[in-house]
């Protein structure tokens, strides 16, 4: 048996709560006996997150699962991709944003080290993530730092 991922395990067991909720008729034999199976291991005193199989395997996190520490996630990785954006403007005479503004097409130019440095020296410990912690997010989530994002 194949073993899956903690977000792919989620996603069955919301699909079969969708399936509840909508028809019991609807839900599958083999969701039937899981959801059986795991509602009496859970009866009988054991870990439901065992139960359900929706344990974390290793290397996974649930950092960006939880909403509030990926909204500040999205944030702080915001922050890294606009001050290690390169910095100069490209958008020349037509620019409104001179003197103290940052051009929305320019960055600051920083490497990961200094970006982590100027934040902390301007806002302290956003989060109460420390400087070290800062850069290990900008590293570790490098795929996500982008200047554009949505907070849900």
């Amino acid at each position: 048996m194949k073993t899956r991922s903690y977000i792919e395990n989620l996603e069955i067991w919301g699909l079969v709560g969708d399936q509840l909720i909508n028809a019991v008729d609807n839900l599958s034999e083999e969701n039937k006996l899981k959801l059986g199976n795991a509602l009496k291991a859970i009866s009988q005193g054991v870990d439901p997150a065992q139960a359900l199989d929706i344990k974390l395997g290793r290397g996974q996190s649930k950092t960006l699962l939880d909403p509030l520490r990926n909204r500040k996630l999205q944030l702080l990785l915001g922050w890294f991709a606009t001050a290690m954006a390169e910095a100069s403007c490209k958008c020349a005479e037509i620019c409104v944003f001179e003197g103290d503004y940052l051009c929305p097409s320019s960055g600051l130019g920083l490497s990961i080290d200094d970006a982590a440095s100027v934040l902390v020296d301007s806002a302290g410990e956003p989060f109460g993530w420390s400087e070290e912690t800062m850069r290990l997010y900008a590293t570790r989530y490098r795929n996500l730092r982008t200047r554009t994002f949505s907070l849900q």
